[in-house]
């Protein structure tokens, strides 16, 4: 618990060793993962980045890349704005 003095006067309590168990940072197997974390969801389990060549992972190859355009759009737009803000603040 701790006290404050004036010009507060109240106290207020803390909790110290509180209980680690929740933080447990064990690795988890492919079993664990089927079973305890992830039931009745489809998923493969690879440990290297050796393993993914086959997968779609990181590869945009093919697709709309649509949302990409956009962002760049809304960039443009930011750096149009703050330019201008400069431009014609300073005159006005």
């Amino acid at each position: 618990m701790a006290k404050f003095g004036p010009p507060s006067n109240h106290s207020q309590t803390f909790s110290v060793n509180v209980d680690t168990a929740e933080g447990d940072l064990s690795q988890v197997d492919a079993d664990g993962l089927r079973k305890e974390t992830w039931p009745n969801i489809p998923f493969s389990y690879q440990t290297s980045w050796q393993e993914i060549r086959g997968t779609a992972v990181g590869s945009a190859h093919g697709m709309n890349l649509l949302h990409v355009d956009f962002l760049y759009t809304v960039l443009g737009l930011l750096f149009v704005e703050t330019f201008l803000g400069w431009k014609l603040g300073a005159s006005g």
